[in-house]
This record gives structure tokens, sequence and C-alpha cells, in this order.
């Protein structure tokens, strides 16, 4: 799994590159929102993890072309509708680029609690392994 460490928050427009887009019928918690402006004004990321202040979120990036593509469905799965299970997806591979990079994936479960409703004990649950 490819990363760029952001130095400092996420910012910076890139135009004409087409962004997550919400209607009405999506559904984010406001936990999220932030997220997927970040996502937006960062398009080359596929995930944020969000260190706390003053340490830089890390900007995360799927190599893999068919890894890119799961993930990608299973993020947009999940802050359409909350769906647990695409959640779970999220957190794994989440889980293991934070252990490859020396971070604790507490940090990358508590944000995706947050973000989705997603119970801690179902993550926690999720044997972690390598993935593309």
């Amino acid at each position: 799994m490819a990363v760029h460490k952001v130095l400092g928050r996420m910012g910076g427009a890139h135009p004409g590159i087409p962004t997550f887009s919400l209607n009405k019928d999506t559904w984010l918690s406001p936990s999220t929102q932030p997220e997927v402006q970040g996502l937006n004004r960062n398009p080359t990321f596929d995930y944020a993890i969000t260190l706390p202040h003053p340490k830089p979120d890390y900007g995360v990036t799927m190599p893999h072309p068919l890894g890119k593509m799961f993930f990608l469905l299973n993020r947009n799965r999940a802050m359409e509708n909350g769906d647990h299970t695409a959640v779970e997806f999220v957190y794994q591979y989440l889980s293991n680029f934070a252990k490859q990079h020396g971070l604790n994936t507490k940090i990358v479960r508590d944000q995706l609690v947050a973000e989705y409703g997603a119970p801690a004990s179902l993550l926690e649950q999720i044997r972690l392994k390598v993935v593309p």
C-alpha cells in the first residue's frame, strides 16, 4: 500500500478531477464530513488517517488497481449508507496500513467508529491480514 505523509492538515484543490459527490440521500455523520472535504481537496488520496493536532494526517493511496477498486467501492458504500460490512473492509485495509507505518490501529478504529457509527467491538474482532 502506498502512502503519502501529509505535511500539515489536508488542503489544496485539484480542479478538473472528479470528487465524491453528496446528495440528499447520502448518509454521513458529522464526523465523516471533514473526511469527504479533505478527499475532495486531495483527490489523489483514497483515505486520510487523521492524527491529533499538531501531528500531520496521513493520506493513503492504494497503488494496486484491483485493490483500489475494492477499497473505493467499500469506502463509498460506507459513506453512502454507513454499511458496517463496508466499514469492516475499510478498517482491515487502513489497520494494515497503520501497522506497516508504525501507527496505533486504535487511531484507525476510533476514527471509523466516529465516522460511521460501527461498533468498536465489531472492528476489534477483525483478524488483520496483509492485503494488497
